[in-house]
């Protein structure tokens, strides 16, 4: 059995958590990590998500787990229907800007860390 926590990301569980989150990021990119227990994808794609933090320490990684009440209460993630899904943001001007600079969808790992690289 697999787990969707991955080490060095902080794991969001409440809505205002995340709005927290974003308010403070500042100019600074978030990359929003969506995954589930036993998704073939998911695991295809932890070992490079686990070592993105270390790689990129001026962005922020959040993530948020499957049964959290943020993935179905919070209009940032509520429409998150396939795994793994990746969400970048930046230049958060709550709550004006909701709209996310790109998704990345599937096991595209490279796609994730291109997106990194152009946004931070």
């Amino acid at each position: 059995m697999s787990t969707e926590i991955l080490d060095h990301w902080k794991v969001v569980t409440e809505c205002d958590q995340l709005d927290t989150e974003f308010t403070n990021c500042g100019s600074q990119l978030v990359v929003l990590y969506f995954g589930q227990p036993n998704c073939i994808g998911c695991e295809q794609i932890r070992g490079l998500m686990i070592s993105l933090p270390a790689k990129y320490p001026k962005v922020k990684f959040l993530q948020i787990p499957s049964n959290s009440p943020v993935k179905r209460d919070h209009y940032c993630c509520n429409d998150m229907m396939v795994f793994p899904a990746t969400r970048f943001y930046k230049n958060w001007k709550y709550p004006d800007q909701r709209d996310h600079l790109q998704i990345a969808i599937g096991a595209c790992g490279s796609v994730i860390e291109d997106l990194i690289k152009q946004y931070q």
